[in-house]
């Protein structure tokens, strides 16, 4: 063999590497992924002056006047909650299920929440103590506190 065909192999050995090994990586998340998060972790009751108390309690939010299923899930390093209807604070004051009007998303944090871009808490280990919801025109957000009484 010689030293032009050897570069040339080796050269492409370097280039298809890469490739491999980031399939091997997304292979191995693929058979081993992040257990799911126990909804219990946000469990409490969570008030804020504009809009009363919310409780969440195993996988079901309860306010003034219902409830609706959640679930937790981890967004990059971010827990939220995930709803079966649409959420919202309607009137600037209420809570709400407003199918088709808002969002099915619950963001739960701990403060202190972010330090240059980032999280500063374990999402799947360490509960909220904070939850915000946006109005059924998207405005807000809304701020709910755990209720540590």
């Amino acid at each position: 063999m010689d030293g032009v065909g050897y570069l040339m192999g080796r050269s492409m050995l370097l280039g298809i590497l890469p490739a491999i090994i980031v399939l091997i990586l997304a292979a191995v998340g693929l058979f081993y992924p992040a257990p799911p998060i126990s909804v219990s972790l946000a469990n409490g009751t969570y008030t804020s002056e504009c809009c009363g108390e919310l409780l969440l309690k195993d996988g079901l939010l309860i306010y003034d006047g219902g409830s609706v299923r959640y679930r937790l899930l981890v967004r990059k390093t971010d827990l939220e909650g995930e709803t079966a209807n649409d959420v919202a604070v309607t009137g600037g004051h209420r809570v709400m299920v407003t199918p088709g009007k808002s969002t099915r998303y619950i963001h739960f944090w701990h403060t202190p929440y972010r330090e240059n871009g980032i999280n500063q808490y374990d999402v799947r280990n360490k509960p909220p103590d904070r939850l915000t919801l946006y109005g059924d025109d998207y405005s807000g957000p809304y701020d709910f506190s755990l209720d540590t009484k």
